[in-house]
């Protein structure tokens, strides 16, 4: 029996030893890992800073239009998401905000000018942006109003007013006085 609880004790160490050794192998191969990983963040990031530079210098020789590169990046990205998440049905845009009050939600959330745009962009969509911009303006009744200022050389005299549907601003008779850095605000009416 003294033989036997020796032979366990034995064994019992030894699977101590392997674990502990097992443990450390473990991280070991974390720590390189880790190492790895940051010499990739590192590569990563100059490869980020050489692409800007090329833009840049791609841009400032009239060889690229920023404005076009980003509308293609866009197209790229749009549709590899599209590739890895691939849709059934062919529904489009214009089916999903005609649905019932998703057009309202997105103009809830958007604001009066972003319907009006929206319904500029196709007839389709404009149908639904046009169904809720009566709705849309009651929830945006307010005027921006923009009083006095300041024109490098003197106080202004002017006031400005813009409705949240409008595309532009509208002059109101003038102060009686000048005016530089002043603020107002109208809260429930």
């Amino acid at each position: 029996q003294a033989a036997l609880g020796r032979h366990t004790r034995s064994m019992m160490a030894r699977d101590q030893f392997e674990n502990h050794k097992g443990r450390d192998e473990t991280l070991l191969a974390v720590d390189d890992m880790r190492g790895r990983i940051d010499l990739l963040r590192q590569e990563v990031t100059a490869c980020l800073e050489e692409g800007h530079a090329v833009r840049e210098c791609l841009s400032e020789a009239g060889v690229l239009s920023p404005v076009k590169f980003m509308a293609k990046l866009h197209r790229r990205r749009f549709e590899a998401a599209r590739a890895a998440h691939p849709s059934s049905t062919a529904a489009q845009l214009a089916d999903v905000l005609t649905t019932g009050g998703i057009a309202f939600g997105i103009g809830l959330h958007t604001g009066l000018s972003e319907v009006l745009a929206l319904s500029a962009c196709s007839k389709v969509v404009g149908r639904a942006g046009k169904e809720v911009l009566p709705a849309i303006r009651s929830l945006y009744p307010g005027h921006i109003y923009v009083h006095g200022g300041y024109d490098g050389q003197r106080r202004l005299l002017s006031i400005e007013r813009l409705a949240p549907h409008g595309d532009r601003w509208e002059s109101l008779p003038p102060m009686s006085d000048r005016r530089a850095v002043v603020a107002a605000d109208v809260v429930a009416s």
